[in-house]
């Protein structure tokens, strides 16, 4: 197992990282057990399965599409499969798993090759910030570690999710590994710091049982990981929130602080989801990715499935949202928890017609980690 640690350290100080150096980025997370497979297939699964359910109707606003397809709770009829009810990936899927490739090829996240993997092939509704990356790596030669675009969307977050893997029997690097794997496209403090918190809530979901879960004590620890490698920078909301703890105004100041607040408002006047929608936001953004999608994994902590439907049917940007809701449950939940039908009618494909591709993949982690 190889660590990037020093890597991570290296580029701090030559000042190509756009966070804060804070201590919990070189920290080794917490000692457990080693967790059933379950577990980590139900994060795989549920982060492909999510992105699947939402893709299909993932454009225009959260009414329009009620309107037109009720609730959704299976997949769509897919016209690049034939008007078939299969899951098909979108970028979210296809870089997560360009990750988990990277993985089973070198078995530590080499960051160089996963730089070439996002650039061998074409991906399905990329992102702004991961095409100037392209552009910028690809196209005009920029080194990895200057490629990486300055912005606050949730293309990272959405693929971060296999950054555990390599690590459930070393440890040691994952929060750097999940600098580094951001970095790499979004090199922006927020997205950098939502990354971190959220594999650091990864990293607890997948090693413990949902009754030892304490919703607000991990909804501190996420926003307080934010704070601190934000180092406090105002981040500014693209809308004014619509309650009275921030006067219906736009909020600008710490992220952390703005997450914890929207969140435990939510929770503690029963929200629902399409209310938090309304009132917070669900776009690609993470002021709004990030508390939507903690109010929802928080909020249906005890049903998972039920977490996944109101991604998709209630936000925004559905498929990255209920993405990372899918992976979280999942990763707390395990396998056992996903729909027969959203299990065996996903295509999971990766690249062109490489049906299977996603399964085998996690097959063959499943073996990797047996050994």
């Amino acid at each position: 197992m190889k660590y990037n640690v020093e890597t991570v350290r290296e580029l701090f100080s030559k000042g190509y990282i756009n966070c804060k150096e804070d201590e919990i980025i070189f920290k080794k997370p917490k000692n457990y057990d080693l967790p059933k497979f379950d577990r980590i297939e139900g994060m795989l699964l549920g982060s492909a399965i999510g992105d699947s359910l939402g893709n299909t109707s993932e454009s225009g606003s959260v009414s329009r599409r009620n309107k037109k397809y009720g609730i959704i709770k299976s997949y769509l009829p897919n016209k690049h499969l034939g008007k078939k009810r299969k899951g098909f990936p979108s970028d979210d899927t296809q870089l997560a798993f360009d990750t988990v490739e990277v993985f089973l090829k070198s078995g530590y996240l080499d960051i160089k090759e996963l730089a070439d993997v996002f650039c061998s092939h074409h991906i399905y509704g990329m992102g702004k910030t991961v095409r100037g990356f392209i552009k910028n790596y690809k196209d005009e030669k920029i080194p990895w570690y200057k490629a990486g675009v300055k912005r606050s969307s949730n293309g990272a977050l959405m693929r971060i999710a296999p950054v555990i893997v390599p690590h459930i029997n070393y440890p040691i690097g994952l929060y750097s590994d999940a600098v580094l794997d951001t970095m790499l496209t979004h090199n922006d403090a927020l997205a950098i710091a939502s990354s971190v918190a959220y594999v650091d809530m990864l990293w607890d979901f997948i090693h413990k049982n949902v009754g030892e879960i304490d919703k607000e004590e991990q909804l501190k620890k996420f926003s307080k990981i934010v704070s601190s490698i934000t180092g406090g920078e105002d981040c500014t909301t693209r809308r004014e929130i619509n309650d009275d703890l921030f006067n219906n105004d736009i909020y600008s100041g710490d992220a952390g602080i703005f997450i914890e607040k929207c969140v435990n408002l939510g929770l503690k006047e029963k929200w629902k989801t399409i209310e938090f929608h309304r009132k917070v936001g669900s776009g690609a953004f993470l002021m709004e990715t990030v508390p939507i999608t903690l109010f929802i994994i928080l909020n249906n902590i005890n049903e998972p499935r039920q977490a996944i439907i109101e991604s998709v049917n209630y936000t925004r940007d559905n498929d990255t949202i209920a993405s990372i809701v899918g992976a979280a449950v999942g990763a707390l939940h395990g396998k056992k928890f996903l729909d027969k039908d959203w299990v065996e009618n996903l295509s999971g494909r990766v690249k062109g017609d490489d049906e299977g591709a996603v399964q085998r993949m996690i097959k063959e982690l499943g073996n990797r980690l047996e050994r």
